[in-house]
């Protein structure tokens, strides 16, 4: 195709624009043209996926001296600087650019400063450099490669899926999410879309571009969409940077578009302020400019252990220069991966919260001020078959509160516990003791720590667990002095971060109680070896049930038999999970249909929890109950067990 002399100085200049300032996705060749194919920038010319992407690798120990490998040699990983015990953030560049851009630079950079990361920055440039329209085509290649690295990594135990995020910038969004669409089987479980790239890919064709569907979390920072990126939502969680369109600031749409990446890196930082949306009801508000949901806010960018988000669209406001961010939010990002600023955290209905150890201010901008005293103000609600819908408040210290009681010490005692949020109404008391009551005589204890749960500062409730355990122990030791409890005859359950208190109640006695039940135990500022967290040690057995496993609950065992219902990471019929509440609640009701269920809950044991990780149970043949009524005690199967389920009730298969 001939071009005139001006058309050619005007592709010069573009030129000097992309090697200047970065990626640009610029349409070379109009409607009708021949061959786009044929349109070159740079000097690409044949480029293989597997051949010539290559992988840069940097941790705390080589922060400038990249450990380059291939796909063919993921194995010299073992011979590096990585760690297998720090999360794995993969960052994949875009058009025209490779290992040296700020879209890898900058992003590395941020994650090392905020903690102990492996950093792996995705080198295509051998072919980012050729034509756009040829370096788009081969997005789906590389995140073949980049999906292929994903899973040598986990099938190694190097690193664990909902511990490894990846990171794309425009061309490199899809990237990402074609790494993720070749994932399903075990799904990713973030993706960071920074304005994904618009032209060159459709709406109706969400296989070859970012999607939700490509990751459990699918988060989109928009930033020039009336050009390079992509202008309609792409994802769970879609955060349109002051509309979406120019940006304060920006003389250009290279300025805008790459301004997505310095926003992400300054959401990283340990910052004062962080990037809040006001939520729209649809993307219509984005396009009219008429967003004012100031009930629905969420953050953008940061660490995604922390967020508190309803899917949906959201614009943020943004200054001109750096720092970008307006609004005060407290810092979004991690000294070390066990201790991040931000976390997410649900309540017993399973709606999350974002919380912060380091800023007592959550979503309302309020400082939740909350005087509890465990041994005063935790309530202990006896509910028997004689007064099964109003409680009988026991009292440490008030023999009268015993004597004058329905307990009865010929019955079996179950003491439920709430977590965070949890209150007298929550579902684990409603349901647990109706299932109960159902079916035979029992003494139930409520553990109502409401007026510390109810704190929505949620570390101030978390640093709760073993005084509220505490309180509980010495109700038992008062019954069994005054109510002649057999302590052998008592269960603890709990759910979330009343799994923690429940395993703490188990601490406080010395080995006492024969069996505790822990709830998809809370995840969230309990990782590694927290003393006061739940463990096998806790009881004569300890039963843990997984289904929010590295997001809300723990995915590690942590008991003496762990169940993995569907593999403990997402449940069936909890639809698009953003946050995943709907899978965290989802064990107070397998637990309680296990009490009701004739058929009850068949856990198959698997020869290692490498098993539940590769999302293939290696069966031994042995198997074992889940909860149930009464649940397993000592001697039961101990290990992994897996177990598929319905995704509405009735949930136990063959029920």
């Amino acid at each position: 195709m001939l071009q005139s002399s001006s058309s050619k100085c005007s592709l010069l200049t573009v030129l000097v624009l992309v090697n200047v300032i970065g990626e640009f996705p610029l349409l070379l060749a109009k409607a009708g043209d021949s061959d786009l194919n044929e349109v070159r920038i740079g000097f690409g010319t044949s480029f293989s996926a597997r051949r010539d992407v290559r992988f840069h690798l940097y941790t705390p120990l080589n922060r400038a001296d990249a450990h380059v490998f291939s796909i063919e040699t993921v194995d010299t990983l073992m011979r590096s600087f990585y760690n297998s015990s720090h999360p794995v953030r993969i960052i994949i560049h875009g058009w025209f650019n490779n290992a040296t851009s700020l879209v890898i630079q900058g992003i590395k950079d941020a994650y090392l400063d905020a903690g102990s990361y492996n950093v792996i920055g995705v080198d295509w440039g051998v072919g980012a450099g050729e034509s756009y329209f040829r370096a788009s085509q081969y997005t789906i290649a590389v995140g073949l490669v980049v999906a292929d690295l994903v899973k040598q990594v986990v099938r190694s135990g190097m690193a664990e899926l909902e511990r490894l995020y990846l990171v794309g910038h425009s061309l490199g969004a899809h990237i990402a999410g074609n790494a993720g669409h070749s994932l399903k089987a075990q799904p990713l479980h973030v993706i960071y879309g920074l304005d994904p790239a618009s032209i060159n890919f459709f709406q109706d064709e969400p296989d070859s571009r970012l999607s939700p569907d490509d990751a459990l979390y699918v988060e989109v920072i928009h930033t020039n969409t009336q050009l390079s990126g992509y202008p309609a939502p792409l994802g769970h969680v879609d955060f349109y940077m002051n509309y979406g369109r120019k940006q304060p600031g920006c003389k250009t749409d290279v300025c805008s578009h790459g301004r997505s990446t310095e926003y992400f890196i300054e959401s990283l930082r340990n910052t004062t302020k962080g990037f809040w949306g006001v939520g729209c009801n649809d993307y219509a508000e984005i396009r009219q400019r008429t967003c004012y949901n100031i009930k629905q806010q969420a953050v953008m960018g940061g660490e995604y252990w922390q967020k508190n988000i309803t899917a949906g669209v959201y614009t943020v406001e943004t200054l001109a220069e750096s720092p970008y961010a307006m609004a005060y939010a407290g810092a979004l990002s991690s000294r070390d991966v066990d201790n991040h600023e931000w976390h997410i955290a649900a309540d017993e209905n399973g709606n999350m919260r974002l919380v912060s150890y380091a800023v007592p201010y959550q979503l309302d901008g309020e400082k939740a001020k909350r005087d509890f005293v465990p041994e005063r103000d935790t309530r202990f609600l006896l509910y028997t078959a004689s007064n099964p819908e109003v409680p009988h408040v026991l009292r440490n210290g008030d023999i009268a509160s015993i004597q004058s009681s329905p307990f009865n010490p010929n019955n079996p005692t179950r003491m439920i516990i709430h977590g965070w949020l949890g209150t007298q109404d929550s579902e684990i008391n409603r349901l647990t003791r109706s299932a109960l009551f159902f079916g035979g005589n029992y003494n139930v204890i409520y553990v109502d720590w409401s007026v510390g749960s109810l704190d929505e500062f949620y570390p101030n409730s978390r640093q709760l667990v073993y005084a509220v355990a505490a309180a509980a122990s010495n109700m038992l030791d008062y019954l069994a002095r005054y109510g002649q409890l057999n302590k052998r005859d008592v269960v603890v359950v709990g759910h979330s971060l009343g799994a923690h208190v429940a395993g703490n109640v188990g601490k406080w006695q010395s080995g006492a109680i024969p069996t505790i039940v822990g709830l998809d135990p809370a995840l969230p500022f309990f990782a590694g070896d927290a003393p006061d967290r739940i463990m096998a040690s806790d009881a004569d057995y300890v039963e843990i049930i997984h289904t929010n496993g590295g997001v809300l609950g723990f995915m590690e065992p942590i008991g003496d038999a762990d169940f993995y219902p569907n593999y403990g990471r997402v449940q069936p019929g909890c639809g698009v999970d953003v946050g995943g509440g709907c899978a965290h609640a989802r064990a107070v009701h397998f637990y309680v249909e296990s009490i009701l269920s004739r058929h009850g809950f068949v856990g198959q044991q698997c020869e290692s929890f490498q098993n539940i990780r590769d999302g293939t149970c290696a069966q031994t043949g042995a198997t074992s109950r889940m909860g149930g009524e009464p649940p397993n005690a000592e001697g039961a199967p101990e290990g992994i067990f897996f177990l598929q389920t319905a995704n509405s009730f009735p949930f136990a298969v063959g029920c």
